[in-house]
């Protein structure tokens, strides 16, 4: 209809077509098979019955990745199928194009062709007189394919930018939770060692005060004891020097009695005058006696006083001292002995 209606040009298009239906080809002058480079394997070609009845192919969306690989597949299975071993590739009737790039040399090659191939075969007299180039289709970016996705890549990192903030928050937050809990745990344990510590020098300061007052004490009483040993001993010897002393004028008196006795019977014709010496003799001797027994008491009384005393001064000292005073109180107490013993042997005399 469209024919009759007598238009120089009628284009058709057709959907569906490729593996079957391609009865369309006994009713046109021509054949453009369009294709893309997403058909599958290299093995999807023998099943595209186009490939045999196409004049032309167009091999569209050139810009997308494996269209070179694509495009050599197509020419040699279009070889296989019109037997055309020893064509030269670029000879082939088949030409990658993009379509969306404005003067696309594929797709300016494809039209040169295209009307090429109707001037030949139709004599319609459409020859062209274009002039194309020997140029191959290559996408021309304005955003280039690696760039194509920016607005996510902005977004996708901002999206990691956040996460990574969180982890770092997160890792920042332990971080001084652990600080935090080491600080917690030294202080804890610097308070535990210095009241440790401290517990431990109270111990060693109680324990070191109460062996010092033990000693002190234990020095204390053994000085007192020192001392009441050596004022005991000094009592005693003085006690003993006047009971030897006491005991001698006793002896010297009971000694002069029985001279006097003696001496009235051996002389009873010269009782008298015996007597009266005798008497004389007997009270110089008892006051002597008396005298040397007072003096003996009062020694003894003062040298027992002045041990006493030093006793007292050598406990404050020490030991030696008390020793040194008991060894003079002794001296002092025997030659009070001595000395009553020269009063009897005097008073026997």
């Amino acid at each position: 209809m469209v024919k009759a209606a007598g238009f120089d040009l009628i284009i058709l298009e057709t959907s569906g077509i490729g593996q079957s239906d391609t009865e369309i080809t006994e009713h046109s002058d021509m054949s453009l098979y369009v294709m893309t480079p997403e058909y599958g394997a290299a093995t999807q070609l023998e099943k595209i019955d186009m490939l045999d009845f196409a004049n032309i192919i167009a091999l569209n969306k050139f810009d997308k990745r494996g269209a070179l690989d694509a495009l050599r597949d197509v020419k040699k299975q279009f070889k296989r199928n019109h037997q055309l071993w020893d064509a030269d590739d670029d000879s082939l009737p088949v030409f990658g194009t993009i379509a969306s790039q404005f003067n696309d040399p594929g797709m300016n090659r494809l039209y040169k062709a295209i009307m090429d191939h109707l001037d030949k075969n139709t004599k319609a007299g459409l020859k062209s007189d274009f002039h194309i180039t020997d140029e191959m289709s290559e996408k021309i970016y304005i955003i280039p394919p690696h760039r194509t996705r920016y607005l996510s890549e902005i977004s996708e990192s901002n999206r990691q930018y956040n996460k990574w903030s969180k982890d770092q928050a997160a890792v920042a937050q332990s971080t001084n939770n652990t600080f935090a809990s080491m600080s917690s745990n030294m202080s804890t344990s610097n308070s535990a060692i210095a009241a440790s510590g401290l517990a431990t020098a109270n111990t060693i300061a109680t324990s070191g005060l109460t062996t010092a007052n033990t000693i002190a004490t234990s020095g204390l009483t053994t000085a007192n004891t020192v001392a009441s040993n050596g004022l005991a001993s000094t009592e005693n010897a003085a006690k003993a020097g006047i009971t030897g002393v006491v005991t001698t004028a006793n002896t010297g008196l009971a000694t002069a009695d029985t001279i006097a006795g003696n001496g009235f019977v051996s002389t009873e014709n010269t009782a008298r005058t015996g007597i009266t010496q005798v008497a004389a003799t007997a009270n110089t001797g008892l006051a002597t006696a008396e005298n040397i027994a007072r003096t003996g008491i009062t020694g003894v009384v003062t040298v027992s006083g002045t041990g006493l005393t030093a006793v007292q001064n050598v406990a404050k000292d020490g030991i030696n001292g008390i020793t040194s005073t008991g060894t003079a109180s002794l001296s002092a107490i025997q030659n009070i002995n001595s000395a009553a013993n020269q009063t009897i042997v005097t008073i026997t005399d």
